[in-house]
């Protein structure tokens, strides 16, 4: 029997992208899934996820709700529980993006953002929660009353300048996945730990990270993870197809240093994030002209004497020069220009 057999699953945002692509891996594996859309521009692609679901053998239907909005959350949800009786799985997919410069950002650029990835999550998953609690557990379909799964980004841990409202919104949710303990069932574990190792796992020599690593190193930390909470080890649905590749460091840039004088002796330069969290530490010998380093966030390359380069995240940083010259200089990496020190 598939693994979803007999259940009902909520797909938040799945007219397209990666949410179409749960739709569908869901509905292969015995899902009745339910593919929301937002707004009526939406519907045509909806429908085309929708045929193409039933196409194959599965099940499917189309509810249009706007995720932001409290009334209609609650109504995807009533109409869902109508037809099929209840909700095993939401998939908080939903996201979107309204960029612009922190002092060029409008308030309504911020909120709808915000509304969407954030107080969108939200919603759907309180309405979520109050459907598994009033179930409660049926073991013919699951061990778990219910199951959560809140799309996210990196973007919640490191910033991104000109996106301020994004990252916002994705760092919020590292919080909103902390549910608290209701009823005593414990809520948001394997969502931890998951994230925990996709930051962790080691990329192969090409700097790629695959889904079979990313499940091992899960396996292989789960009781680290779990603490003194009693759980059952994680059962994996792995996808049919070759293994998926995720890009270890695919947003990183070249940022380049350059240094307005010669140094009488070394000098360490210490460069840290927007949060103030240390990046890398450098130490510029000016005899041999070479750099040495410590951290796991760059790989340092000197091109000339007083000349060298950091491969960074983009994003707002500060460097902070100790030794022969005192000097803190804040800087973005955007691999375009250099940082003057």
């Amino acid at each position: 029997m598939a693994k979803l057999q007999n259940q009902i699953a909520i797909i938040t945002g799945s007219s397209s992208g990666i949410g179409a692509a749960v739709a569908k891996s869901m509905a292969e594996e015995g899902a009745t899934v339910v593919i929301n859309y937002p707004v009526d521009a939406a519907q045509q692609m909806a429908e085309a996820v929708k045929n193409e679901i039933i196409a194959a053998g599965g099940k499917a239907i189309m509810i249009k709700a706007d995720v932001s909005k409290e009334a209609e959350v609650q109504q995807m949800f009533a109409d869902t529980i109508k037809q099929f009786g209840t909700v095993d799985i939401l998939v908080n997919n939903a996201g979107l993006q309204k960029d612009a410069h922190f002092e060029n950002m409008t308030l309504d650029q911020w909120n709808f953002v915000i509304g969407v990835n954030l107080t969108g999550q939200f919603l759907c998953a309180r309405e979520a929660i109050r459907e598994f609690l009033r179930r409660g557990v049926d073991e013919k379909k699951s061990k778990a009353a219910g199951k959560i799964f809140c799309m996210s980004s990196v973007h919640e841990v490191i910033p991104w300048a000109g996106h301020a409202n994004y990252a916002a919104s994705k760092g919020g949710k590292a919080q909103e996945r902390s549910f608290p303990e209701l009823n005593g069932m414990t809520c948001g574990l394997l969502t931890h730990a998951f994230l925990r190792s996709l930051e962790e796992t080691p990329p192969d020599s090409q700097n790629g990270v695959s889904s079979t690593a990313i499940k091992q190193y899960l396996l292989s930390t789960w009781a680290d993870v779990c603490g003194s909470i009693p759980a059952v080890e994680p059962e994996f649905i792995s996808p049919t197809g070759p293994d998926i590749q995720f890009s270890a460091t695919s947003k990183q840039v070249l940022q380049g240093f350059k240094l307005t004088k010669a140094p009488a002796t070394a000098i360490r330069l210490d460069i840290s994030d927007a949060l103030r969290v240390s990046v890398v530490q450098c130490y510029y010998t000016p005899t041999a002209a070479t750099v040495t380093w410590t951290g796991q966030a760059a790989i340092p390359l000197v091109v000339s004497g007083l000349r060298f380069f950091l491969k960074l995240q983009p994003g707002l940083y500060r460097c902070v020069v100790s030794g022969d010259m005192q000097k803190s200089v804040p800087f973005e990496a955007t691999g375009v220009t250099d940082v003057d020190i």
